[in-house]
């Protein structure tokens, strides 16, 4: 007899990218990597351009919505162009705000750097492993060679102590998030579709509350 599992299973789409060639799969890995890297040279620079920061409930509420956004039209048309649509016009607030919202926290004295480090490192992983990637491996290298790294600048900056263990956990929960999203994209996403699948990165953030209605009604249905 098959037992049904207890909690609802990953969504998989057919002709997913994780039922390709290995070669397939790396090759749409180092993309999808590329270009999360390259847009976060947005909320990188915006820092630098802004003069004063933007208040948080601005700054936040400017990226809840765009990723409300891009989740709803992603739930209406996974695999459409109005996905597309819904990408372009919404990058450059959620990409703003993002730069903005880490500005305001930096001010405030919050090493929030620190998470951009850890991708910055998971993104060279990508990149150096050659065809021996593993995503435990780029959990475990880039976490290692973050907070080596972060913690003594930070400890040279003067941010106090208890702020920089806070962020630090943060980073290790924001990346080990990041690395296992990008494992289940391999399922969710076909080829071609490198660039909604970097949406994803960003908007995947907000499966906890989708995910919570899968789980209700999932066992509202779960026999045994």
């Amino acid at each position: 007899m098959n037992v049904q599992p207890y909690f609802p299973e990953p969504i998989a789409v057919s002709d997913n990218i994780g039922a390709d060639r290995y070669d397939v799969r790396h090759r749409f890995i180092r993309a999808v990597v590329a270009g999360y890297l390259g847009s976060l040279v947005i909320p990188a620079a915006l820092p630098i351009v802004l003069s004063e920061p933007v208040p948080l409930s601005i700054s936040g509420a400017t990226v809840v919505a765009a990723l409300l956004i891009l989740s709803l039209i992603r739930k209406l048309a996974p695999h459409g162009r109005a996905d597309l649509l819904a990408i372009a016009l919404c990058a450059l607030p959620l990409l703003g705000g993002l730069g903005a919202l880490t500005h305001a926290l930096t001010a405030l004295g919050w090493p929030v750097w620190m998470l951009g480090l850890a991708i910055g490192f998971a993104g060279l992983y990508t990149f150096l492993c050659g065809r021996d990637f593993s995503f435990l491996g780029q959990y475990v290298l880039a976490l290692g060679a973050t907070l080596p790294v972060a913690i003594p600048l930070a400890w040279w900056l003067g941010i106090p102590p208890a702020r920089v263990a806070w962020t630090s956990l943060a980073a290790a929960a924001f990346l080990f998030f990041w690395v296992y999203d990008l494992a289940a994209l391999l399922t969710r996403r076909r080829k071609g579709e490198e660039v909604q699948a970097v949406a994803d990165l960003y908007r995947d953030c907000l499966n906890i509350l989708s995910y919570s209605f899968r789980v209700i009604d999932h066992w509202r249905k779960f026999r045994i």
